[in-house]
């Protein structure tokens, strides 16, 4: 408790911002109610916005293999 953690942003490629907000906060509820390590929440819930920015409006939900391939995607690149 009390620990400041901090992320980049990840995402570049900005399409639509509507719903981020939604998308990190959907993340970080669903990582605290399940007790997640907060900066494994901060990480889920970062690529959760970033995915959410590539989505126009509402017009399709996140999935999970999706936020799961692209903590993968950074795993493997080195970036965490």
């Amino acid at each position: 408790e009390g620990k400041k953690i901090t992320a980049p942003a990840l995402s570049n490629n900005v399409v639509d911002a509507v719903g981020a907000g939604d998308a990190v906060f959907a993340g970080a509820a669903l990582c605290a109610f399940n007790n997640i390590d907060a900066e494994i929440l901060v990480l889920i819930s970062s690529v959760m916005g970033m995915l959410g920015t590539k989505i126009v409006g509402n017009e399709k939900s996140i999935e999970s293999h999706e936020v799961i391939g692209n903590i993968n995607g950074f795993i493997k690149s080195g970036a965490i």
